[in-house]
């Protein structure tokens, strides 16, 4: 592993040196670079996650920052729920099943596809509240750059939201885990057709919510699955949620969100009745507390399900 390791940090350096990329390129290289040789090695799993990997990629991104946001503009999230609406559900593939899960739980967490990669599948549970859900989210990406420890876990909430019928995330998660439940060895949530013991890699969540977005209409030659972030940032603020509130919720920088993520719209945007209620289920996760109140006003309060 040492020496493997130390050859994939001796390519990367001597590409960065020859072709003079940024971080992001570099950084894409070896998350590729990892999965196929994880792919060919199970011992090899996770070795451009390894803490020389990590710090030689931040190195070189201090050392050559971006220049600027990645996105001029963001794609519209109408699209993507109007594309919802009219194929309620998941496919009965199970490639495209996980795409459009990986999609819509991506919006609502505000989550990177290593985030996703990362739902543990037996965290799955009914809160106290009949209408409240939650999952755990083990070691995400971005604690992991920042904490020692390798067992860190966030807890999402998730609301059942009947303005979006089967399209609603708690419908989702409950159909593919029906459906996948018999075969199911990994321990994460999404896991590969035909080898239901192993799960998705990041790289492999990032390709299946693109050909979701490409399936919706939006130009993947152009937005990576990355943009999901810009788009859902831009939408909060577009739908007056607070800085402070997107802040935690994307669990981002203040001022990271201001210069790279946020594309305002126009200042009297409308929304549909079904994104209304997605957006407010989002803002309400951040108080990790939805009120009844909260049920309520989106006519939440029904009878068990």
């Amino acid at each position: 592993f040492d020496l493997i390791e130390a050859n994939l940090l001796g390519f990367l350096d001597d590409y960065a040196s020859r072709r003079n990329v940024s971080s992001a390129t570099i950084g894409g290289i070896r998350s590729s670079l990892s999965t196929s040789l994880g792919l060919m090695r199970r011992d090899l799993e996770g070795i451009g996650e390894s803490i020389a990997s990590r710090a030689f990629v931040a190195g070189l991104a201090q050392e050559r920052p971006a220049s600027g946001p990645r996105y001029s503009g963001v794609w519209d999230m109408e699209r993507v729920i109007d594309f919802l609406s009219r194929s309620p559900g998941l496919p009965t593939d199970h490639v495209k099943a996980s795409g459009r899960l990986a999609l819509c739980l991506g919006m609502f967490i505000i989550g990177r596809p290593s985030d996703l990669a990362r739902i543990v599948a037996s965290s799955w549970q009914r809160t106290d509240h009949p209408q409240l859900w939650e999952f755990r989210i083990r070691n995400p990406k971005q604690h992991r750059r920042q904490s020692q420890s390798s067992n860190y876990e966030i807890v999402v909430r998730v609301p059942r939201i009947f303005a979006l019928g089967d399209n609603c995330p708690v419908s989702l998660v409950e159909q593919y885990l029906d459906r996948t439940r018999h075969e199911r060895r990994a321990e994460c949530l999404f896991t590969y057709a035909g080898d239901p013991t192993k799960n998705l890699s990041d790289e492999r969540v990032g390709n299946l919510i693109k050909e979701s977005l490409r399936e919706a209409g939006i130009d993947v030659q152009r937005y990576t699955a990355h943009s999901l972030k810009h788009a859902m940032v831009t939408t909060l603020r577009d739908h007056k949620v607070s800085w402070e509130t997107v802040q935690r919720l994307a669990r981002t920088r203040s001022d990271t969100l201001r210069g790279w993520y946020d594309h305002p719209g126009p200042a009297d945007r409308r929304f549909s009745l079904e994104l209304d209620a997605f957006l407010r289920a989002v803002e309400y996760r951040e108080r990790n507390d939805f009120p009844a109140e909260y049920f309520a006003v989106l006519r939440l309060d029904a009878p068990n399900q």
